[in-house]
Parts: structure tokens; C-alpha cells; sequence
């Protein structure tokens, strides 16, 4: 069973490749950057279990409108999270940058690097976090877009490393 639950999270990232569409436009020499606010909602699993997470964020892309052919620039995403476990609920405020890989205008692969602000009993503290993100944008008009987002993130340099595997969809303001 477990094994056929991860050949659909795999499935759900490599699927978006395949059916990649093209938005073409008469104004692509004056095309806006795709950087978008968004709202997503998903799942995350990690070896101390599953649970539902929201997301606000604003994601920087240097990508333009109407983007052809494979490129990479660079991203920027400050958000927040919100994650929801059996015993408490976590707010998270983060930043991660990354080179961010893109196929067709629609299809965004992003090697990130960030930071987290984690507050527990005591106090706060700054957690550094490294991973990777499959987006699928589905354009429905030139200022609203489903986003469909998949990654990856574990962090980095603490005492205890915690690492997980999340799917989200969600909407996209551009």
C-alpha cells in the first residue's frame, strides 16, 4: 500500500511535465513577470506523521508571460505556513530563495534554500531549511491561475534534521 502511495505522489510530480501547455500572447515583448500571491492548501507527510498545511505566500519569478522553451532564473518567496498536528498547530513565517527552472510557461522545477522562524516555549528561533518544489500553474485568465505544488524540504544544520514530503493545490493571483 505504501508503495503505491508513493508511485502516485511520484506520478503527481513527473505528470505536469507530460501534459505542459503553452499560453502564447501578441504582446509577449511587454509581458509582466509571473510572480504571483498565492494560497495553498495541502498535505504533508514526515516520518512523525501527516498533516493538513495552509500556505500565504508571495513568489518572486523572473519569468515573464508567455515564457517559451526551458530557462532558469532566480525566486524569492516569503510566506507563511500554517501546519496542523494531532497535539498543536505551528505558525511559521519563512523565506527561501532559489535558481528556478522553467518549461513552457507553465511548468516551474525550484532548487531552494531558506529560513523559518520557529517559536516554542522558551523563545524563538531561526531554522535553515534546503529542498525542492514542482509547480504546475493551469492559467485560467491573464490575472488568475490552479497551482499545483509538490516538494520536498528537510532542515538544515539543527540537532535533530526533520524532513517532508508535501502536495498542495491552490490558487494563484498573478
Amino acid at each position: 500500500m505504501i508503495k503505491l502511495f508513493f508511485i502516485v505522489l511520484l506520478s503527481i510530480n513527473i505528470l505536469p511535465f507530460c501534459i505542459a501547455q503553452s499560453v502564447s500572447d501578441e504582446n509577449d515583448s511587454q509581458s509582466e513577470h509571473l510572480s504571483r500571491f498565492r494560497f495553498v492548501s495541502g498535505y504533508s507527510i514526515s516520518s512523525e506523521g501527516s498533516s493538513p498545511i495552509l500556505n500565504f505566500n508571495f513568489h518572486y519569478s523572473g519569468f515573464k508571460r508567455n515564457s517559451q522553451n526551458f530557462q532558469v532564473k532566480f525566486a524569492f518567496e516569503p510566506g507563511l505556513i500554517f501546519l496542523f498536528s494531532d497535539t498543536r498547530s505551528y505558525f511559521l513565517p519563512y523565506l527561501r530563495l532559489s535558481p528556478e527552472f522553467g518549461f513552457n510557461n507553465n511548468i516551474f522545477l525550484n532548487v531552494n534554500a531558506g529560513a523559518a522562524i520557529y517559536s516554542y516555549g522558551e523563545g524563538q528561533s531561526i531554522v535553515p531549511f534546503y529542498g525542492f518544489s514542482v509547480n504546475y500553474l493551469f492559467h485560467l485568465n491573464n490575472a488568475f491561475a490552479l497551482e499545483l505544488e509538490s516538494g520536498i524540504n528537510s532542515t538544515l544544520l539543527t540537532y535533530r534534521p526533520f524532513g517532508y514530503f508535501y502536495i498542495a493545490i491552490g490558487v494563484a493571483f498573478i
